[in-house]
């Protein structure tokens, strides 16, 4: 007894269109303190539902918060006026967390507006060094201040 095969149906031409036709790409810098569970939170994206899903199909979202310790990529499947609903489809870690933790107790690393992200040394208050434009490259520069405290 042989199985009889279901005919395929060929992908219609106006199914068939550039991306950039049918959906948009978004870029986002995330608020300070956004946690990878507030990110299908609709009052996180109030101000800008109106600007999601104008296209035939779903638009894309790239999420990244300001010191890019991760990144998410995200799908809005719904947006009414100011409420929207997005679901998260990739997030990923950018550093490790036992890497931050590693000198807490008596160094530490803050965000500090214009000085960008900042050496401190939470016993003296002192900054050892400013200016540095991410957290991954704050932390990786404390690793190599506390190796060549220790030499």
């Amino acid at each position: 007894m042989s199985k009889k095969e279901t005919p395929i149906t060929p992908v219609k031409p106006a199914d068939f269109q550039l991306a950039d036709h049918r959906r948009r790409q978004h870029d986002c810098t995330l608020p300070p303190g956004t946690k990878k569970e507030d990110l299908e939170d609709p009052a996180l994206w109030v101000n800008v539902a109106p600007s999601l899903n104008k296209g035939t199909g779903f638009d894309e979202v790239r999420a990244m918060p300001e010191d890019q310790s991760f990144i998410a990529y995200l799908i809005p499947t719904f947006s009414q006026g100011s409420d929207a609903r997005l679901k998260l489809i990739a997030f990923h870690q950018l550093e490790s967390e036992k890497e931050m933790k590693q000198h807490q107790e008596k160094y530490d690393v803050k965000l500090l507006g214009a000085k960008k992200f900042v050496l401190l040394n939470t016993q003296t208050g002192e900054h050892i060094k400013e200016n540095i434009p991410t957290k991954v490259q704050a932390y990786k520069e404390l690793d190599d201040y506390v190796a060549a405290m220790q030499r």
